[in-house]
């Protein structure tokens, strides 16, 4: 959660943002649907930033993380069962082996999907 939180610090910096967007709540939630990975990060907090900004809101709370992230077809991992999911870019809308590089990959177990095997 740590790492994720820290990304996106560093991602609202570089845009010129001088404070946090997210609450707590939100940013757990980003986590827990991104798996960490930094395409998906960056896809439910510009669609959450997006939701707020419709709606006027000051900050992207968790109400607007569940809401983008269920838009997008994303399904929330509980790292306290254990039993991560993980995702299949062949069949999730905002993926694909194409798309991901090999770090991503192998975070996924996929490595071999660019060679077809």
């Amino acid at each position: 959660v740590e790492s994720t939180i820290a990304y996106i610090r560093h991602r609202l910096k570089v845009a010129g943002s001088d404070r946090d967007l997210f609450t707590p709540e939100a940013l757990d939630l980003i986590h827990a649907y991104s798996r960490g990975i930094p395409r998906l990060i960056n896809v439910i907090c510009d669609n959450s930033l997006f939701e707020a900004f419709l709606v006027r809101k000051e900050l992207v709370d968790a109400e607007t993380v569940e809401g983008a992230a269920t838009d997008l077809g994303l399904q929330k991992v509980s790292y306290a069962s254990g039993l991560a999911r993980k995702i299949d870019p062949r069949t999730h809308p905002v993926l694909s082996p194409e798309s991901l590089n090999e770090e991503e990959m192998g975070s996924l177990g996929l490595m071999d999907e660019r060679e077809g095997g």
